[in-house]
């Protein structure tokens, strides 16, 4: 028995010669003429069904998962450009991966939990070792979809949840899940992975409080109307300047979100706080909308991205996952990273925050990540979704 991997990716503007090349890149570096499997992530410059229809007609792959993102990730290469897409190629006879999908996320997130549950149930088995999710970011309340999935999905073992918020390179327009060979938003879609294969994983964020203890004092839902009786936009202006609070979207959001103290069992293996960010201000309300619930009486820091936290994390990471692995080779890596943290970094520092993050390996192994806007990843066998981390997933 065995599988085979392979890599590829591509920056060209064209969608068919971009899928073209990135594609037939995956087969050539795994010694392969087709394969079972694909893992997909891109931005949003492409003709979306003519990338995923081009990658399907050349790899033969009978199951497709993936999403946009402000950026891609491999092992050598990091691209954020509007048109930019990397690809995993797997063929094994050991391994086995089933997608599903659900839409009309945005009008039930829990019936969408509930949904996918019922879906991915005929997959799971004692064999099924991750949960790859890619919820749509301007659609989701996950907190609400979490509990419809994790309610309702019948399991005897712990199962860790991968994965990342589908985004659109900052625009906050339309995002885009991949599901075998349909393009979907509004949607999530859902890997179940079986096999022989265990799973190691890391995550960290680079975020501290800034300023005073504060409370939720009026929200609904996944939206936030006031904090300490004050519009929520009066409250950003005691931290960043008015221009990033007017372009929020590009200025803001990158430095400037939510921290909830995070549960004791939670402090001693990740963080003293879990952070949330805001994907949307709205001016005229005050309001701001995060991708979980905060219920009123929630006390809040504001918190700020400290870039001098993320090169000790990262060695940490690896460190860790060495420790890990103990000196067995992994598979294959899926790296889920803020998108946030890509833009606060110049090109060179990123580069060589991933050649620390990939310190764990002596070698080039397959490496398949994405800039998304949210993170899912578990610590100490709970599920979780967190903001402004970096999520290192390792299989072998």
């Amino acid at each position: 028995m065995a599988t085979i991997i392979g890599m590829g990716h591509s920056q060209k503007r064209f969608t068919n010669e971009a899928a073209r090349e990135a594609m037939e890149m995956a087969l050539k570096s795994a010694n392969i003429d087709n394969c079972d499997y694909v893992i997909l992530f891109s931005t949003v410059g492409y003709d979306q069904e003519l990338m995923i229809k081009t990658v399907l007609d050349i790899s033969g792959a009978s199951q497709l998962v993936g999403c946009s993102g402000v950026g891609v990730i491999s092992f050598d290469f990091i691209n954020e450009s509007n048109t930019s897409l990397v690809v995993m190629a797997i063929k094994s006879d050991e391994l086995d991966f089933k997608v599903e999908k659900v839409s009309n996320l945005k009008a039930d997130s829990y019936a969408a939990g509930v949904n996918i549950a019922a879906k991915v149930q005929k997959h799971i088995s004692d064999k099924t070792s991750s949960l790859w999710l890619f919820p749509d970011n301007l659609s989701v309340n996950y907190a609400r979809f979490a509990q419809g999935l994790e309610e309702n999905l019948k399991v005897d073992h712990f199962i860790p949840f991968f994965g990342g918020l589908a985004a659109d390179n900052w625009q906050f327009k339309q995002t885009f899940q991949y599901c075998n060979n349909e393009v979907l938003s509004d949607s999530v879609v859902c890997a179940v992975i079986n096999g022989d294969l265990n799973v190691a994983s890391e995550i960290t964020h680079g975020c501290i409080p800034i300023g005073k203890e504060r409370e939720i004092t009026k929200s609904e839902g996944n939206f936030i109307y006031e904090i300490d009786n004050q519009r929520v936009t009066d409250v950003l202006k005691e931290y960043i300047p008015e221009e990033d609070i007017e372009n929020w979207h590009k200025l803001g959001i990158r430095c400037l979100c939510l921290g909830l103290k995070a549960p004791e069992e939670l402090q001693k293996q990740f963080d003293n706080y879990i952070v949330r960010a805001m994907p949307k201000v709205d001016h005229i309300e005050g309001s701001a909308r995060v991708p979980t619930e905060i219920p009123e009486g929630t006390k809040v820091w504001m918190i700020s991205r400290n870039p001098e936290k993320l090169m000790p994390n990262a060695k940490m990471m690896a460190e860790s996952l060495r420790t890990k692995l103990n000196g067995r080779k992994p598979k294959f890596v899926l790296q889920i990273d803020c998108a946030g943290r890509g833009k606060v970094l110049r090109s060179e520092e990123k580069m060589i925050m991933q050649k620390t993050l990939q310190g764990f390996v002596d070698e080039q192994i397959p490496w398949i990540g994405l800039y998304c806007a949210g993170e899912i990843g578990p610590v100490s066998d709970k599920n979780y979704y967190h903001n402004f981390t970096v999520i290192i997933a390792v299989f072998y």
